[in-house]
Order: structure tokens, then C-alpha cells, then sequence
């Protein structure tokens, strides 16, 4: 193996269950893929690790989630 990158189809998304504070646990798995803890779970941000299977290979990752907060409408100021 060289270390040069290779294009490969993304496999299919996989559900897995909210946080306590209900955030989505987004992720893409060949076969299933569960929790293995929640190391973070606050009302904004949750952080887990997670068992998943990729390019035929168990895999464990560190998923990340930061919840957007919303943004104010800009205001056009009108010429009068």
C-alpha cells in the first residue's frame, strides 16, 4: 500500500439512535453499525464511537455532531 487515495462509492446510510438531547447519529455502514458509547451528549454537540464496517474491514470511528443554530433573516434596509 502506497498511501495514494482511491475513489470508492460511499455504502448506504445507516440509523442508529438519537442522543439523550435527540441529535441525529448520521453515518454510512457496509452491513450494520451500532454504539459503542457516547463519550459527549450535551443539547448542541454529541460526540460517540461508533462500530461500523468499511471496505470490508471492522471499523471504529469518532462521530461528531454539531446542531446548526439558526439564523436570523437578513434585513434589507429599503431606500426611501
Amino acid at each position: 500500500d502506497d498511501g495514494s487515495l482511491t475513489d470508492f462509492t460511499p455504502p448506504p446510510p445507516v440509523d442508529l439512535p438519537r442522543t439523550l438531547w435527540r441529535l441525529p447519529r448520521p453515518t454510512r455502514a457496509e452491513g450494520p453499525a451500532h454504539v459503542v458509547r457516547t463519550l459527549t451528549d450535551a443539547p448542541f454537540y454529541s460526540r460517540s464511537e461508533i462500530h461500523t464496517r468499511l471496505l470490508g474491514q471492522d471499523a471504529r470511528q469518532v462521530l461528531a455532531r454539531v446542531l446548526p443554530f439558526m439564523r436570523p433573516t437578513p434585513t434589507v434596509a429599503s431606500a426611501a
